[in-house]
């Protein structure tokens, strides 16, 4: 399942989150969709059946309705969510889980927390699509580079050239190299 970027999230609040030594998530069925972007420890969680591990500079992407255990304790996470409800869909957009740049984030989620309590629906929402963009750039950027590198295994032994890369990824040769030192 991915978000479904067609059909546009909704936003309906956010806040910074911080465990206890050994404290373990909370059992629940949420109704709500929950974005979270982990920071700082390790949140562990069973959901759906399945269990869940975030590290520092991932993110993942809660389903509403699907129940969700605090089995394990986690490790002291620190981390910002942001409740939404959305459509998921398999032919979505952005997956489920991935990763960003927590240094690149944070000035995307400071403005979000600092909106007045009477900011504006429109207001939060593009501060939600804002992140919601980054994730989806990141999660670009990744599958360019993943492209790339496959293409390299494949073909190590030949001769390759970054005008045979440009013509598999669709970019220029300045925009290889940029995806390159960003990853």
């Amino acid at each position: 399942m991915k978000l479904d970027m067609n059909t546009l999230p909704t936003f309906i609040f956010s806040g910074v989150r911080q465990f206890f030594p050994n404290e373990k998530h909370i059992n629940r069925t949420f109704k709500e969709c929950v974005l979270i972007l982990m920071y700082k420890g390790v949140l562990r969680f069973n959901e759906g059946g399945k269990d869940i591990e975030l590290n520092p500079g991932e993110y993942y992407f809660q389903i509403k309705n699907i129940e969700q255990k605090g089995i394990v304790a986690s490790d002291s996470p620190h981390y910002y969510y942001i409740h939404f409800d959305a459509t998921f869909s398999p032919d979505g957009h952005l997956p489920l889980r991935g990763y960003f740049d927590t240094e690149e984030m944070q000035p995307y989620l400071n403005e979000l927390q600092s909106l007045p309590l009477n900011s504006t629906f429109l207001e939060k929402q593009k501060c939600f699509f804002t992140i919601l963009a980054e994730l989806l750039k990141s999660h670009k950027s990744n599958k360019t580079v993943e492209k790339i590198q496959l293409y390299l295994q494949e073909n190590f032994r030949g001769k390759t050239s970054i005008k045979d890369l440009e013509e598999i990824v669709f970019l220029s040769r300045n925009q290889i190299i940029n995806v390159f030192k960003e990853a």
